[in-house]
Formats: structure tokens, C-alpha cells, sequence
């Protein structure tokens, strides 16, 4: 599969610090995303595509571990 600029790729790609890779856009994938960009990271957000996601298995019941 070719890659793709992704959302958080295309938002965050005028910034110079530091590079992140987040690996999975589900719900805590780009909310990870979303807070390393606004602190002024580079962020791109590898995924798979859509299949069975935390907040999914989860019941959407995401919390402390």
C-alpha cells in the first residue's frame, strides 16, 4: 500500500521539532497525535486501517490500567 499524508501528517508538517511516530488511529492513537502537535511536534500516524480498535474492545470504556 502506498503511503499517504495523513491529517495529523498534513496539520503538523510546518513545525521543526521533534519528530513523533504514533503507530495506530484509533482514539488513543490521535489523541496522542493531537497533543504532541500542538506541544510543536512533527507527528505522523501510522495505521493499518479500520479493524477492531481499543474503544472498541473496550466497550469505549478507556481509563487508567
Amino acid at each position: 500500500m502506498p503511503a499517504k499524508e495523513g491529517l495529523i501528517d498534513v496539520l503538523s508538517s510546518s513545525a521543526r521539532g521533534p519528530e513523533l511516530s504514533v503507530v495506530g488511529g484509533g482514539a488513543v492513537g490521535l489523541i496522542s497525535a493531537l497533543a504532541a502537535a500542538d506541544a510543536g511536534w512533527r507527528v505522523r500516524v501510522f495505521d493499518a486501517g479500520a479493524h477492531r480498535r481499543a474503544a472498541q474492545v473496550a466497550g469505549g470504556m478507556l481509563g487508567c490500567v
